[in-house]
């Protein structure tokens, strides 16, 4: 008579764990290897292998040539060629409507007067290009033209003479301009055998402020630097023929006060030791004030009625 095989046991009625566990475990099975084809990350790559180089290409032109219409677009906006409330048209953009108005408008928006690089033989040099340029940077400041259409119309001009030169090159030329006209035509640089000006300064308050000049008196906090200056301003308004025992030269001219945010408490204080503010607080100049959070207001400008 044979006995049945309990759990856990084999065919014999031996314990065997190995055996019993070998029915119930299925090891996983490994996957097959196959060839990793990687896919296209961008647009660009999904063009190219969905339709061949040839429609990215195009797609790449198109896309190019959306970004110059929609600087022609920003340069006609500029220039006032186009209505301020018209916006940028992707379907004028399509048939390169801007580009086109851009090059009707550019032999016309610059004037004799102000930066026209035609009236002139075109130069063929580099450097004759460059001094071109520079003649037309001065022209457009000396007919005051707006400070946001000066950048356009200089380049519009270096397109003229067929001449690349990058927008940072074209704002140094300006503002090269801008210096040759504050020191009356002269460059900044002092060349050898250059004669100096040796044209005494004008002085406000001898051998301290120069008049029509910039003065910078740098000194730590809470030293008086505007307590000194507020008291000098009044003298000058009061006539006095000097203030501490140096000469007031000239009349006074209208004075502009920039102040720093502080509190009107501290402002007040300083304008009442000068007697600009009487001890009720009522000032005797025009204010213009700009509050700011925790009570502070900003004199931005304050402009003195002591004329």
């Amino acid at each position: 008579m044979k006995t049945p095989a309990s759990p856990g046991t084999g065919k014999r009625g031996k314990s065997s764990p190995f055996r019993s566990r070998s029915k119930n475990l299925r090891l996983p099975q490994q996957a097959p290897r196959r060839h990793h084809r990687p896919q296209p990350h961008t647009a660009g790559q999904r063009a190219m292998g969905a339709a061949g180089p040839g429609r990215c290409w195009q797609r790449r032109g198109a896309r190019l040539m959306a970004s110059a219409e929609m600087a022609a677009w920003e340069r006609l906006s500029l220039l006032g060629a186009i209505p301020p409330e018209e916006r940028f048209s992707p379907l004028k953009a399509r048939d390169g409507f801007y580009t086109a108005r851009l090059k009707e408008v550019l032999p016309k928006d610059l004037p004799a007067e102000a930066g026209d690089v035609t009236a002139s033989p075109k130069p063929t040099t580099p450097e004759a290009k460059l001094e071109a340029l520079a003649t037309t940077a001065g022209e457009l400041l000396a007919g005051r033209v707006a400070y946001a259409a000066r950048l356009p119309l200089l380049r519009a001009a270096a397109e003229k003479l067929d001449f690349t030169i990058p927008d940072q090159e074209l704002l140094a030329l300006l503002t090269a301009a801008r210096r040759r006209r504050a020191n009356n035509g002269d460059d900044d640089m002092v060349q050898p055998g250059k004669r100096l000006d040796l044209t005494p300064e004008p002085w406000a308050w001898d051998g301290i402020a120069l008049r029509g000049a910039m003065n910078l008196w740098v000194a730590l906090p809470k030293i008086g630097k505007t307590a000194l200056a507020l008291a000098w301003l009044n003298a000058c308004h009061r006539r006095e023929p000097a203030f501490l025992d140096r000469a007031l030269i000239g009349p006074c001219p209208p004075v502009l006060i920039v102040g720093t945010d502080q509190g009107q408490a501290d402002w007040g204080r300083i304008f009442q030791a000068v007697g600009w503010v009487d001890p009720a607080g009522t000032s005797a100049a025009r204010w213009w004030v700009c509050f700011m959070p925790a009570q502070h207001f900003s004199l931005d400008p304050m402009a003195s009625a002591f004329t």
